[in-house]
């Protein structure tokens, strides 16, 4: 409930899912513009204070559970409602959705079969090289399961990796260049542990990129197949190295829907004036159709009560 803080504005409540950067700009120019909006003396603290965890922990949870909200994905439709609903019970002005296509490379489902086993089970594509999809023909590929740890030579000595399909550690990150190099079919990144998602600082401790895995190659459009398997996916692979493998995967570059969700709230003071609070409400991982994304969540969760505080 809002205490002490006037409301001093209309303001824009917006969910921005591809565009977060020109719409912050717009904020920023409506803030350099107006001396109003500029010398304001807000007490964030209060808003800190009066914001419900316990709601916000709940929203989290939600969107947590959707598997992923990555645009193209039925959860990134889910998201975009549930907020819809969320805006319209806190009772926003003119609840808008703003429905628009783009572009996107899409994993359509991905399994890999042990025929001697007769088990089917599920993995996941990894993003794209540059505009090439990590996926397979529709007959699949095949080959004998070796597990190359995390593909250092050493790791490498006495393998066959030429026409074989390579397990590799998630601390691997590039080193899946080096399989492809020596004739991999393809490779099967393995779930780690969750203290080993950020392999170990290799150059510059402030660099970002020393913080990231790499999976995939933005600017190169190598056509080479790599995949995600989950810890309980991994763990039965692993102790069927040396079996024929088929995998299969239907991932492809297609147009789909997203959508902006506004909200409107009416200020007082200066009704004639506008700022903007946005935040987006998709998920990332390297892995598009595995990304529950609950650490993103909290932004999204945020702002919901965020909106209620004002309203």
């Amino acid at each position: 409930m809002r205490k002490n803080l006037p409301q001093l504005f209309i303001i824009s409540i917006i969910v921005c899912l591809l565009i977060p950067t020109s719409s912050l700009f717009m904020v920023k120019s409506l803030a350099s513009e107006s001396s109003s909006i500029s010398q304001l003396k807000i007490d964030y603290s209060e808003i800190v204070r009066n914001i419900n965890m316990s709601r916000v922990s709940e929203h989290v949870k939600f969107f947590s559970s959707l598997g992923t909200r990555a645009t193209g994905y039925p959860g990134n439709r889910i998201a975009a409602q549930y907020i819809y609903n969320q805006f319209v019970s806190i009772g926003l002005e003119n609840v808008t959705i703003q429905e628009f296509e783009v572009v996107d490379c899409i994993d359509h489902g991905t399994n890999i079969t042990i025929p001697s086993k007769n088990e089917t089970l599920e993995l996941y594509s990894i993003r794209p090289n540059f505009i090439v999809p990590s996926t397979t023909p529709p007959e699949g590929i095949s080959g004998r399961l070796i597990y190359v740890k995390n593909a250092e030579m050493e790791d490498l000595d006495g393998l066959d990796i030429k026409g074989n399909i390579a397990l590799v550690d998630w601390r691997a990150g590039s080193n899946w260049i080096t399989l492809y190099k020596l004739g991999a079919k393809a490779v099967i990144f393995l779930e780690p542990d969750s203290e080993e998602f950020v392999p170990p600082l290799k150059h510059n401790v402030f660099s970002v990129k020393s913080l990231m895995t790499t999976t995939f190659i933005e600017d190169l459009p190598l056509k080479f197949p790599r995949f995600y398997a989950p810890k309980n996916v991994g763990n039965y692979l692993l102790k069927n190295v040396g079996e024929e493998v088929l995998i299969k995967s239907n991932t492809y570059w297609e147009k789909v829907k997203t959508w902006n969700i506004i909200g409107f709230i009416k200020g007082t003071v200066y009704p004639d004036q506008s700022m903007m609070i946005i935040t987006y409400y998709d998920s990332y991982s390297d892995a598009p159709r595995l990304a529950p994304g609950a650490q993103e969540a909290c932004s999204i969760a945020s702002l919901l009560e965020i909106a209620r505080y004002f309203q």
